[in-house]
């Protein structure tokens, strides 16, 4: 078991690092898909271990009341830190196109009595969120697995209120910022040194 809990954690990390292949990570996504709780617990604990996320959160200044959303969300590692700075005041809409990853997501949740969480399944090129709800909507280590990204990031545009924003955190990449400007985005970038080794961008209409 410890080893199975090794490989998986190995293997998390090999998704979320530079040079990583969407084609290897869909097929890491795959596998990740037949995860035990424990080992997405296991999973979580070593990623809170090696990245600093919380310190793109406190840059971006996710806040209690507030509505959020996070595309890819896996299992809920992002989306349980979302719902605990936005408290029983605010919202947390978890996107995936892996129903298995969103039902995992929902039993992990219940487990730790989180309930202002909502689970919405997307499609490759529309995340399905609702319209002129969110103030942030959060992106990490999902963009690789786009194909149609131009076409995503237009159906989260409708989904932002008034001044809401988008927080991409991944591999630092100059071919996204022909992607986010084609959606009609401003696009602002982090201090690379806020969340190592990724990149942080901020993408305002």
């Amino acid at each position: 078991m410890k080893v199975m809990l090794m490989l998986l954690v190995v293997w998390s990390f090999v998704l979320l690092a530079p040079g990583s292949s969407a084609s290897k990570g869909s097929d890491g996504r795959q596998k990740m898909s037949t995860m035990t709780e424990a080992e997405w617990d296991a999973s979580d604990q070593a990623r809170d271990a090696r990245y600093q996320l919380d310190r793109a959160l406190d840059a971006v200044g996710v806040r209690p009341g507030m509505v959020v959303g996070e595309v890819g969300a896996g299992a809920g590692y992002v989306v349980f830190k979302l719902s605990a700075r936005v408290g029983p005041s605010g919202k947390v809409y978890a996107e995936d196109i892996v129903a298995k990853f969103l039902d995992m997501l929902a039993t992990r949740a219940r487990h730790r009595g989180l309930v202002n969480i909502e689970t919405v399944l997307g499609t490759p090129d529309d995340a399905k969120l609702p319209a002129a709800t969110f103030d942030l909507i959060f992106m990490h280590a999902t963009i690789q697995f786009i194909d149609n990204r131009v076409a995503m990031f237009n159906s989260l545009s409708r989904s932002l209120k008034p001044g809401g924003k988008i927080v991409v955190v991944e591999t630092a990449n100059d071919e996204y910022f022909p992607v986010f400007r084609e959606a009609g985005f401003k696009v602002t970038r982090l201090d690379d040194a806020v969340v190592p080794p990724f990149a942080v961008y901020i993408l305002s209409r």
